[in-house]
């Protein structure tokens, strides 16, 4: 609360106020305006993870909630009523989840604050795969955070090259020319790199998943260690089902979102 005087006199009074936004978006089915989640901030009831790897769902901490699962035996509960101070940097919070020892999955449960209404309901999945070396990929999501999935099945690489071509005269001053060397001379080659992966096989409900990631403007994949920027490049999407198509997995094509030869000037 602030104010302005003119000799002493009060002329106008201020008041400071905050609000709080995510850079996210709704469907045209959900009218104008709609609010997003004020719990988990994740669509599907599903999430897949290598055995023993951990893995960060977010959450929105502005209201109370608690979060409550039963890991290796033992009930653990996270209360994100003290993570929310008014500031954007802790209006969501991370929270980590691993598998159990014995790689069974469990059930995430989001209530309010006193457990008297749950909220949402998350399937954690550990997955085996012994064969592919599973490939992470964050994304922002609908409701303006950073989600995390892996791609467990086959994966493909691929490099797409650009150039342009010119003649050159190779006719030296004593008229004769060289015949090891070539008239065509080629510049301006630029290479981009393409990833297709695989997600495994899925429930119907993460089709959620699938398609908020084909609607981002900002990707992630870690490929080989190296966490690099990427553009989901699969530009349609048939909503599979059990019903329909029995076993559910999505293949995606990525493009890396810079070429191969460094172009930065």
């Amino acid at each position: 609360m602030g104010s302005i005087r003119i000799n002493n006199n009060l002329i106008m009074s201020t008041t400071t106020s905050y609000y709080l936004a995510f850079d996210g978006y709704g469907y045209h089915s959900e009218g104008a305006s709609p609010e997003l989640s004020r719990h988990a901030l994740i669509s599907s009831d599903y999430v897949y993870v290598p055995e023993s790897t951990a893995i960060e769902i977010p959450f929105f901490t502005e209201d109370d909630i608690e979060i409550v699962y039963v890991k290796d035996g033992s009930t653990v509960t996270v209360d994100t009523a003290s993570d929310f101070d008014n500031t954007s940097a802790n209006a969501v919070n991370y929270v980590s989840f691993t598998p159990n020892a014995n790689h069974t999955p469990y059930i995430i449960n989001v209530f309010n604050n006193g457990q008297t209404t749950k909220h949402k309901s998350i399937n954690l999945i550990p997955v085996c795969e012994p064969k592919f070396t599973p490939v992470k990929c964050q994304f922002i999501n609908k409701f303006g955070v950073i989600q995390c999935m892996y791609f467990f099945l086959r994966q493909t690489e691929s490099m797409n090259v650009e150039d342009s071509m010119y003649m050159r005269n190779t006719v030296d001053t004593n008229a004769t020319y060289n015949i090891n060397e070539g008239q065509f001379r080629r510049h301006g080659v630029k290479a981009q790199n393409s990833i297709t992966l695989n997600t495994g096989y899925v429930n119907e409900d993460f089709n959620q998943t699938i398609e908020e990631l084909l609607l981002t403007e900002n990707c992630w994949i870690t490929f080989e260690s190296v966490v690099t920027a990427a553009m989901p490049v699969t530009k349609t999407m048939q909503h599979k089902t059990s019903l329909n198509d029995k076993l559910i997995d999505y293949q995606i094509q990525f493009d890396f979102a810079s070429h191969k030869i460094n172009t930065v000037r």
